[in-house]
């Protein structure tokens, strides 16, 4: 069986490339992993396919940045799909492990792969740095003045239940929560 794999790291990308790829090479399943960044260690799609891949199939798959978070990482997920007699096809990098020179190809662009993220991890940490250099406060804005976590607080005081005051505020228990304990 033929089986592909397309994910995507945030709610703005879209699967639709990946989509019309691997339809085109042939898969007959295709398992989807969205919102959910390559370095993560858990996702859902990929584990369920890797568990449910039998010997003989083939894993075809967008980029392998859409599988592995790393060399180490894609090496052990090749080593796996080895023993179980199962093949890995790489639309974008021409890669196909059914053959030798498709192994060794595999490992010289996977070390390329890690190489280029720790470049683009480099450059974000340096842009960052060079903010934080200018004075940019960094991370979330604060959307809750002194004044809402006083009524919030007032509310509370008043025996307000902390459901009530999230639902007449308009905002998420976890924020009553975190806000009454300023």
């Amino acid at each position: 069986m033929i089986v592909g794999y397309a994910r995507v790291s945030t709610d703005h990308q879209l699967l639709d490339s990946q989509l019309i790829a691997l339809k085109a090479a042939g898969c007959e399943q295709i398992h989807t992993d969205t919102d959910i960044s390559g370095s993560k260690k858990y996702r859902p799609a990929l584990d369920t396919l890797l568990a449910s891949l039998n010997a003989g199939d083939t894993l075809v798959i967008y980029k392998l940045d859409r599988i592995g978070r790393n060399t180490r990482n894609l090496l052990e997920l090749v080593d796996l799909l080895k023993n179980k007699g199962v093949h890995l096809k790489s639309l974008t990098e021409s890669i196909d492990t059914s053959s030798y020179m498709g192994q060794f190809f595999f490992t010289i662009i996977a070390a390329l792969a890690e190489m280029e993220r720790s470049r683009i991890i480099e450059r974000v940490n340096a842009g960052l740095s060079a903010a934080r250099a200018r004075g940019v406060k960094l991370g979330a804005v604060n959307k809750f003045t002194p004044k809402h976590v006083a009524q919030i607080k007032a509310l509370r005081a008043g025996g307000v239940s902390m459901k009530d005051i999230s639902d007449k505020l308009s905002i998420s228990i976890a924020s009553v929560y975190r806000l009454v304990k300023l």
